[in-house]
């Protein structure tokens, strides 16, 4: 039995609706628009063929009142927050789109439901759902996450709640080192085409306002010599000066760049130098594929990590676009700063 076989093309049009609003803490994009579709016809679906085996089998009804009852506690929330994520936009309607399903699954996909024996499968299998969500179709459970209103607010809880995957480096941009982090699972990585970002990460499944990257460079030293520069970072009281002084060295554009403040801190037990900083650019969000948003001001809110290895310089950056047009867009970086923290702690650089 396939669970997730439904015809969910009346939805699609949302899309064109959403990229009217680009500019909000969960950015709309055809992309969302798409799993906002499915994560609705999966919630639906679910929450129909539960109600149809309560009502169809007597002796099931406790246990299908359970599996719905904790089916309704993990889920509901994620689900409410995107129908009033929805309700903002003119012309869109949850609860038509919900009914619409209900209405098509009376007419076609209630067929497999024949007997005691598929819908204890059925419960097996939603069961299995509610405690190991990475069980979902990928969609589904990235816009469930990007819906949360924990992880809206507290987005370094996705990670700490279990739902992350690990990024091991395969390419030679890395001189010679392998390096690995852990990422929350509604961040999506891409190569890039700058010659020493190892691999760049995107939140909201690729689409959203931050952003988070992998940067290792060569140094004009001897290999070996930064566990020196580690000793040093680990072991001396560095005045605001000497660290500021320090930073500005590996700043590619000074001018641009707002240093704010800086610290020493130790990541997997790597010594670190540590700094906030704020940059202005001129930029254009790309909707739908199209560069159809002309040039706007954008702030954009970082927080690096230096790192030394070897005879190399790494560098790990987590930015939020926080302004546009001098206007707050939704996301503060006081929210995002714990998940930097988190990222960058997990690294883990070795020699291949």
């Amino acid at each position: 039995m396939n669970k997730f076989k439904m015809a969910v093309c009346f939805f699609i049009f949302i899309g064109c609706n959403l990229s009217q609003s680009a500019f909000s803490t969960i950015r709309a994009t055809e992309q969302l628009a798409y799993g906002i579709n499915q994560t609705y016809a999966y919630y639906v679906y679910e929450m129909y063929h539960l109600d149809k085996i309560g009502k169809k089998f007597p002796s099931l009804y406790l246990q299908t009142k359970e599996v719905k009852n904790n089916f309704v506690r993990e889920f509901l929330p994620s689900i409410d927050n995107m129908t009033n994520y929805i309700s903002k936009f003119p012309n869109l309607d949850a609860e038509k789109f919900k009914q619409k399903i209900y209405s098509d699954l009376d007419k076609k996909h209630s067929s497999w439901l024949v007997d005691q024996n598929s819908a204890l499968g059925f419960l097996e299998m939603t069961k299995e759902e509610i405690g190991n969500k990475k069980k979902l179709p990928e969609n589904v459970l990235k816009t469930l996450l990007i819906f949360n209103p924990k992880y809206e607010t507290q987005p370094e809880m996705e990670l700490k709640d279990g739902y992350s995957y690990k990024y091991v480096s395969n390419t030679p941009k890395t001189k010679g080192l392998t390096v690995s982090l852990d990422l929350p699972i509604s961040w999506t990585g891409k190569d890039s085409s700058q010659p020493h970002v190892i691999q760049s990460f995107r939140s909201q499944n690729g689409q959203g306002w931050g952003e988070f990257h992998i940067i290792v460079a060569n140094l004009p030293i001897k290999s070996g010599d930064a566990k020196f520069i580690n000793e040093i970072i680990d072991t001396h009281v560095f005045t605001e000066e000497e660290l500021r002084e320090m930073i500005y060295t590996v700043l590619p554009d000074k001018k641009a760049t707002d240093l704010k403040n800086v610290g020493t801190t130790k990541l997997n037990n790597h010594p670190a130098v540590w700094f906030t900083s704020i940059h202005e650019e001129k930029k254009k969000i790309d909707i739908q594929g199209k560069n159809n948003i002309p040039d706007f001001n954008g702030i954009t809110e970082k927080k690096s990590y230096l790192v030394f290895y070897d005879d190399k310089r790494g560098m790990l950056i987590g930015s939020i676009l926080t302004k546009i047009n001098g206007k707050e867009i939704g996301p503060l970086f006081s929210q995002y700063e714990k998940l930097f923290d988190t990222m960058a702690s997990s690294i883990i650089i070795h020699n291949k």
